[in-house]
C-alpha cells in the first residue's frame, strides 16, 4: 500500500539542506514504495563478480538514508542473512539513521550508525577500514566537489566499492537537465570522475528498474512522484506549461512498449578490493 502523501512536520525536520523542498522525503518514500529500484539494485549488486561469496561480511553504506537498500540486500533470496555480520550506516541525518537501524533490526547482528558526512575530518577512510563492501547508492548528487574522488582514492584495499547513480541517458538525468540543473551537472561530473580513474580497476554495468506509469496519473501520488523524478516541487505555480510539456515528453520516451512502466536506468561502477585472496579472485589473478 502506498502511503498517502501529506504535509508533515517530521518530514520537514528530516529534510537535508539540499533537498528541493521540505517535504521531499515524503515524495521519496512514495517512490520507494512504488518503484522496484531497491530490489533490482540489491539483486544486481549481489550478483556482481566482486561481491564477496563468504560468511561474516562487513558492509558500510555511505549516505545510507533509511537503510532500505541494505534491507533489500539481506532480504534477497541470493544473499543469506547470516552472510552479513555487520553493517555501518553513514549518514548526517539522525532521523534517517534511526530508520535504517529499524529496517535491519534482527536481520544483521551488529549495526553501527555513524552520524557524519563522508567529507568530515577523520571520517573516511577510518569508518571503512575492515569492511568487505562499501555502498554509495544514489548519493553522489549530494556530494560536494572532490568528495567522490576522496572516497575512491582513499578506499581501503580490503574493501570493494559499488557506486550507483543514474545513467547519463536515464529518465532522471534527462529530466534534471530541464528541472534541476545543479543535480544534472553533479551526476554528469560524477560519471566523468569515474572515467578519469586510472589507478584502480573499475567494472561498469547497468541496472534497470521501473515505476508503474499509472502511478504518474493518479491523484495525489502523481504530483509527488513527478516532483521526485524532477527533483523539483512540480506542484508549484511557477512550473510553466512549456516545462510540463517537456517533462511529459521525456517520460514518454522512457515508457516501455506496452505503456505500463517508466524505465529508470542506473549505472553501477564496481571497484574490486585489492587486498587478500578475494581481491585476487575478483580481478582474475
Amino acid at each position: 500500500m502506498i502511503a498517502h502523501p501529506s504535509k508533515s512536520k517530521a518530514a520537514a525536520k528530516s529534510a537535508r539542506a539540499e533537498f528541493p523542498w521540505s517535504e521531499y522525503p515524503v515524495a521519496w518514500q512514495v517512490f520507494r514504495e512504488t518503484a522496484d529500484e531497491d530490489q533490482q539494485t540489491a539483486s544486481h549488486l549481489i550478483g556482481r563478480p566482486s561481491w564477496p561469496d563468504r560468511k561474516g561480511l562487513v558492509l558500510i553504506d555511505i549516505g545510507s538514508g533509511d537503510g532500505r537498500i541494505v534491507e533489500a540486500i539481506v532480504g534477497n533470496k541470493l544473499q543469506k542473512q547470516h552472510n552479513i555480520s555487520e553493517v555501518r550506516f553513514l549518514d548526517p541525518n539522525l532521523m534517517l539513521l534511526t530508520k535504517a537501524k529499524e529496517a535491519v533490526r534482527g536481520k544483521i547482528p551488529v549495526v553501527k550508525p555513524i552520524q557524519a558526512h563522508l567529507r568530515d575530518e577523520g571520517v573516511w577512510p577510518l569508518s571503512g577500514r575492515g569492511s568487505d563492501v562499501a555502498l554509495a547508492v544514489h548519493v553522489v548528487y549530494l556530494m560536494e566537489d572532490g568528495e567522490l574522488t576522496h572516497l575512491i582514492e582513499n578506499l581501503p584495499p580490503e574493501t570493494t566499492l559499488f557506486v550507483v547513480l543514474d545513467a547519463p541517458t536515464s529518465v532522471f538525468t534527462e529530466l534534471w537537465a530541464e528541472t534541476a540543473k545543479l543535480y544534472h551537472d553533479r551526476a554528469m561530473a560524477a560519471h566523468q570522475t569515474m572515467e578519469r580513474i586510472r589507478d584502480r580497476k573499475v567494472i561498469v554495468s547497468e541496472i534497470t528498474a521501473s515505476i508503474p506509469r499509472a502511478e504518474l496519473r493518479k491523484h495525489p501520488t502523481a504530483d509527488w512522484l513527478l516532483s521526485l523524478l524532477c527533483y523539483r516541487d512540480m506542484r508549484s505555480q511557477n512550473v510553466s506549461p512549456r516545462m510540463l510539456s517537456r517533462v511529459h515528453r521525456i517520460l514518454d520516451q522512457h515508457t516501455g512498449p506496452t505503456g505500463d512502466v517508466v524505465h529508470c536506468r542506473s549505472r553501477c561502477y564496481e571497484f574490486p578490493a585489492l587486498d587478500g585472496s578475494h581481491a585476487a579472485a575478483a580481478i582474475g589473478i
